[in-house]
């Protein structure tokens, strides 16, 4: 019976003396701030009227404006909502229209949204992927601009 309590005892001296709260000392701060990663940047293929490809890098938060006919008027989308901007018309679901068409450009979203309109925004600075250079692309010179797929969150139910 008196080892018994002897064992029982024991462990609960050994918690006794383990347990913190007795000192001064601050104990360290075991959850620490969340902290998003940097947003990654924008790479984007331009390809110009000459046939030259460039990948570059645009803001996340540049603007682009289109005018779009009817009813909607001007639009402000931020870069890292366009999918793909074509500078040379407007596709048409049953081929080419027979008449140049009134809306040159055609703009999709990732939310597979589709608009035709005018690009309004004449200059795109962006940052050149293998060499760091910084320069501008006017609209005149460019042919199609590609953006990348965003990262898609997976959620398990």
């Amino acid at each position: 019976m008196y080892r018994l309590g002897l064992f029982a005892l024991v462990p609960l001296l050994l918690l006794v003396t383990a347990a913190p709260g007795g000192d001064d000392k601050k104990q360290p701060d075991i959850k620490k701030k969340f902290q998003p990663p940097p947003p990654r940047p924008l790479i984007v293929r331009a390809e110009m009227k000459d046939g030259t490809t460039l990948q570059c890098e645009f803001q996340s938060t540049q603007t682009i404006s289109v005018r779009a006919p009817g009813v909607i008027g001007v639009l402000t989308l931020r870069a890292d909502t366009i999918r793909f901007i074509d500078f040379e018309g407007q596709p048409h679901p049953l081929g080419p229209p027979p008449t140049p068409s009134p809306t040159p450009h055609y703009l999709t979203t990732h939310n597979f949204e589709s608009i035709s309109g005018t690009v309004l925004t004449e200059e795109f600075p962006v940052r050149l992927v293998t060499t760091g250079q910084k320069l501008s692309l006017f609209r005149p010179q460019l042919t199609r601009l590609f953006f990348p797929e965003p990262i898609r969150v997976l959620t398990i139910p």
